[in-house]
């Protein structure tokens, strides 16, 4: 008899469910340090549920996994002119390549800045939160 990935899950969460955080973890929405907290739970600070358990990880902080989108952020500004000269030369009935090609490339450019716009506030809440972090730390 095989288990599913969801049994699986179920029974690992039910392994960590007793146990505290030994480490040092951090909540995902608000910074509070998690120490000695159990590893499924709720912030006591914002009431944010996290599950600290090796290999899961659901809102916990993590410094690693917010970046600026900075090439996000220059692909869309270097698609931007290609798109419009490619559009504005396109109008020309005999030239529609040139017009698909410009709405592609529209696309593409529309692409990189929802990637962009969906990242930046994620860089700028764990940015805050690593600040908050420091402070905390400095103070014991």
């Amino acid at each position: 008899m095989a288990l599913s990935s969801y049994e699986l899950e179920r029974i690992a969460d039910d392994m960590y469910k007793d146990r505290v955080i030994t480490g040092w973890a951090y909540c995902g929405n608000c910074g509070y340090n998690l120490h000695s907290l159990p590893y499924i739970y709720t912030c006591p600070e914002c009431g944010n549920q996290y599950n600290a358990r090796p290999l899961k990880m659901k809102g916990i902080f993590v410094l690693h996994d917010t970046y600026f989108p900075a090439s996000d952020i220059a692909a869309t500004l270097l698609c931007a002119p290609v798109v419009y000269l490619l559009i504005t030369g396109g109008v020309n009935p005999t030239e529609y390549g040139q017009l698909i090609l410009g709405a592609a490339m529209g696309v593409i450019m529309l692409t990189f800045a929802h990637k962009a716009c969906r990242q930046l506030p994620r860089f700028f809440k764990a940015r805050s939160i690593a600040r908050r972090i420091a402070l905390e730390e400095k103070e014991e």
